[in-house]
């Protein structure tokens, strides 16, 4: 399953970031971005897996809000740009 049928499923619209760095939250389900399941945590490559989603946890709670707020500018910009191409304009509050 592609990460961002992935993302629908789950009703988010996130970037890509955010799902990559979503795989190795370990407060979540650590579903890979590329297939939408845990079969990589499993098998041959588990030590190093779980090594990675461990080391990561410090960090990706910060790197997913970075990731957040940038998707959010992102979108919001792109919301400007089409209300502006209809002669709409939009107003914040």
């Amino acid at each position: 399953m592609a990460s961002s049928q992935h993302a629908m499923i789950n009703g988010t619209s996130r970037s890509k970031s955010y799902l990559f760095l979503s795989q190795f939250d370990k407060r979540g389900d650590c579903l890979s971005v590329e297939y939408g399941a845990t079969w990589w945590l499993h098998g041959d490559n588990e030590d190093v897996n779980e090594a990675m989603i461990e080391e990561a946890s410090a960090y990706i709670p910060a790197l997913l809000g970075q990731a957040s707020g940038k998707a959010k500018e992102t979108d919001l910009a792109e919301a400007q740009r089409l209300a502006a191409k209809h002669d709409f304009k939009i107003q914040q509050g």
